[in-house]
């Protein structure tokens, strides 16, 4: 009886919280991408920012470890725990200082321009030394992807969907995330 009672008691619990409409641990657990039956859970962020010519590229990296940026802002330094990822990036034909939110169609020039899903990361000394790329771009079919970026004070949105031959992949991330710019 006292288990049933301590189960029903972290259920409540966590079904409450303060100011928000979810519990930091719902967030956790709904923090995913999937591809068919494998999911790939989700912990941080990572917004790059970098101009190109009379525009700006930004690179959205999704994780499930830290990834920081060298003082300098040119090398990535990667937990050795990092396993799998997934990335974005973002062509705009204007000088931006901001992530721009809305609703992103794959282009394939400037908007949604690449992505990446990679797993079975291998880290060593702070670098990545092996990979498997799961999807880029070359696997979409009909250029069927998009991506939806929202934020709400410091907190982001990234949701995505890509119609690939692999099958669909889908995914979110809410919380916040290391901008390196």
């Amino acid at each position: 009886m006292k288990k049933i009672v301590l189960f029903l008691f972290t259920l409540t619990l966590l079904s409450c919280s303060g100011s928000d409409d979810s519990s930091s641990v719902e967030q956790l657990n709904n923090n995913l991408f999937k591809i068919n039956s494998t999911t790939y859970g989700l912990t941080n962020a990572n917004i790059n920012r970098q101009p190109l010519g009379d525009g700006t590229v930004f690179f959205i990296t999704l994780t499930n470890a830290e990834v920081s940026t060298s003082a300098d802002g040119t090398q990535a330094i990667v937990a050795d725990n990092l396993t799998h990822l997934a990335s974005f990036t973002l062509v705009m034909h204007d000088a931006m200082n901001q992530l721009p939110t809305g609703t992103f169609n794959f282009k394939g020039n400037y908007g949604f321009d690449a992505y990446s899903i990679q797993d079975n990361i291998v880290v060593e000394g702070g670098k990545i030394t092996s990979r498997n790329v799961v999807s880029n771009e070359s696997d979409l079919i009909n250029q069927d992807a998009r991506i939806i970026i929202t934020k709400t004070g410091d907190t982001y949105n990234f949701n995505f969907n890509l119609t690939t031959s692999l099958g669909i992949i889908q995914g979110q991330y809410t919380g916040s995330a290391t901008k390196n710019y």
